[in-house]
């Protein structure tokens, strides 16, 4: 049972390259002219999906190769599995928020300027949104744990012989709740970005054809940006709700509800946002896919 668990999580991680690979390249590979800010902010994502993956499959896969009756990691290694996980959710969860910001502004305001260029021009904004991620995701953690001595939610998944629900583990220690923030946020702002987005739409659908902001430019569109907002609402979701599992025996989680939820993350979303956009389709067939046949 423990190795088909453990090629299954190879085999997923292994198929997930591909998907993140031809979004990443899409978006690397658009016209100067078209790529917006939030389409940089979602190349950076596509990467912290990734590494989300690579970690948890990694971590669950030396967790069931311990020859150890409980399939237990030392504390210091369970450590070290989970606040890199944190970190990369973090940096995912703080992009996402921005991104759904950023997109909110320019639907409220029905300009892209307001919104997209808010944190001036695309390559300064983008360094600043990755400094906010990266120093905000590794200090967090570092603090979270050397001074409240609350570890991210995988923690006790690697460490603890006993399976614990993540409301437990609240419960011991309040503290472990603040982990929630980002991906919690990043749900709100998408959401609301989402909503907005279709009340605009809906508006605009019922005017005369005078003029447009949705389609033209003032107004960001779904259209102008690479992965659509159902996907990036559901990137967060997954974040947030992944501790349900957490109820169930501890190694079942590990052999297989824990990479159906790497499967949902790593490759089924990006195949989702590949599926939901016809130019990424067709990039992808004409730069992969026809050259093989």
């Amino acid at each position: 049972m423990f190795l088909i668990s453990i090629l299954w999580l190879i085999l997923n991680q292994t198929l997930s390259t591909f998907p993140c690979f031809v979004i990443h390249q899409f978006i690397s590979k658009k016209k100067f002219i078209s790529v917006t800010l939030v389409d940089l902010i979602y190349r950076d994502t596509i990467i912290y999906i990734y590494l989300i993956c690579l970690m948890s499959s990694t971590a669950t896969i030396h967790c069931l190769s311990m020859n150890n009756d409980n399939l237990t990691l030392s504390y210091e290694i369970a450590t070290g599995y989970s606040v890199l996980i944190s970190f990369f959710v973090s940096c995912l969860s703080i992009s996402l928020s921005f991104s759904g910001v950023l997109r909110l502004i320019s639907v409220i305001k029905k300009s892209e300027a307001a919104g997209l260029q808010l944190l001036w021009p695309d390559n300064i904004a983008l360094n600043k949104i990755r400094l906010v991620s990266v120093t905000f995701s590794s200090i967090f953690p570092c603090l979270m744990i050397s001074l409240f001595n609350a570890h991210p939610g995988m923690f006790p998944l690697f460490y603890e012989t006993e399976s614990t629900s993540f409301v437990q583990d609240i419960d011991k220690n309040f503290f472990i709740a603040l982990y929630l923030v980002s991906p919690c946020s990043a749900i709100v702002v998408n959401t609301l970005s989402k909503i907005f987005s279709k009340l605009a739409k809906r508006n605009i659908d019922q005017q005369v054809n005078v003029f447009t902001i949705y389609e033209s430019n003032p107004c960001i569109s779904e259209g102008k940006v690479t992965i659509s907002l159902e996907a990036t609402v559901g990137i967060a979701l997954l974040m947030l709700f992944g501790f349900l599992p957490s109820y169930l025996d501890r190694v079942e989680r590990l052999t297989f509800f824990f990479p159906i939820q790497i499967l949902l993350l790593g490759l089924i979303i990006p195949c989702f946002a590949i599926k939901r956009n016809i130019k990424i389709m067709n990039f992808m067939r004409q730069n992969y896919i026809n050259s093989i046949i």
